[in-house]
């Protein structure tokens, strides 16, 4: 991988101390400002600018040459058989507006001044015994399950796993055995696609999409987000994706996709003009279904009720397997660089 087509960033993910012990989950902030960003307003803060056709691949580096993220792009033309990714990114665009008609939405979302969110798939936590589905309306799952069966969502969730696989194999590989184990010993759950390793997507239909600066606790930490924006935006004006740990504001054009560690690294996106419309797509793995394979296909009180010998070396190995996941991340060779 040529530095050449990378991003140094003054930043250094093993000292980012935003993994919770066990990389299973991430850190909160605490208190964060609930505000949207203009670019002006990003600018005079010191941020830096990074110009992007939404179609060159670049790695995010940290300052030890660690890969935390890549800045996809799009795939090339395969086949002349197949739509352009044009005409895909048109009927992403549509699905996505229909599905604010389609829908009722929380009244509320932590991420923006936005309610328009959705998410649909496989996750544990938040008071449940086993694995499960993401919970949703009847009317909602219907929406969200025909939308994503459409073959634009197909392609396009297809490509995040691709890119994944591509730029962070260690980390593909290590969720692939975890999920595979998963449905083995859960054979009646289904992912949202086929072609994708991701556990879990989220359709953010709102025509204003702007998010604050967040970060996605239940995601697991060392996977890569993959998110997407649609809508009609200029990408030079407004719509970056901001990267406050790095200092970066990243030009991100619709349909393009960009793939990073939402847990860990704090971003938003900045502001667009008021007759522009935003909108995105995004994949992500459960954190909680990672540590309920690691812990036998059980909850940790369940663990340690029926081993409590292995329960202790598991919770005593918490530090080391925080220390061995980081090592998943990819690193540049810098003598080819």
């Amino acid at each position: 991988m040529a530095r050449s087509h990378s991003l140094l960033a003054k930043f250094e993910l093993g000292t980012a101390r935003r993994i919770a012990k066990g990389a299973f989950v991430g850190l909160p902030l605490g208190s964060s400002p609930k505000k949207t960003w203009t670019l002006q307003e990003l600018k005079d803060q010191g941020f830096t600018v990074i110009p992007w056709d939404g179609r060159t691949p670049h790695l995010l580096l940290d300052q030890s040459d660690t890969v935390i993220g890549v800045l996809a792009g799009r795939p090339d033309q395969s086949s002349p058989d197949q739509p352009s990714w044009e005409e895909v990114i048109a009927e992403a665009t549509q699905g996505l507006a229909e599905l604010r008609h389609k829908c009722t939405f929380p009244k509320s979302n932590r991420r923006g001044a936005f309610a328009e969110t959705l998410d649909k798939g496989v996750a544990f936590g938040g008071g449940r015994k086993v694995p499960g589905y993401l919970k949703n309306s009847k009317n909602n799952n219907e929406a969200l399950r025909d939308l994503f069966a459409t073959k634009a969502f197909v392609r396009i969730a297809g490509f995040g796993s691709n890119m994944l696989a591509t730029y962070a194999p260690k980390i593909f590989e290590d969720a692939q055995d975890k999920m595979q184990k998963l449905l083995q010993r859960h054979p009646d759950l289904e992912w949202n696609f086929p072609n994708s390793i991701y556990s879990c997507a989220t359709a953010h239909p709102s025509k204003k999409t702007v998010t604050y600066e967040h970060v996605d606790t239940a995601n697991a930490p060392i996977n890569w987000c993959h998110i997407v924006p649609l809508g009609r935006f200029d990408p030079k004006v407004g719509g970056h994706l901001i990267l406050f740990d790095l200092g970066l504001v990243i030009e991100f054009p619709p349909g393009s996709s960009i793939l990073i560690p939402s847990a860990v690294l704090r971003h938003g996106n900045a502001s667009i003009r008021a007759h522009e419309e935003r909108m995105s797509f995004t994949q992500y793995c459960s954190g909680g279904l990672m540590r309920w394979v690691e812990c036998g296909f059980r909850t940790y009180k369940q663990y340690q009720e029926e081993d409590p010998v292995g329960f202790a070396k598991f919770k005593g190995n918490l530090q080391d397997r925080t220390t061995r996941y980081l090592n998943l991340f990819s690193r540049v060779n810098c003598a080819s660089a």
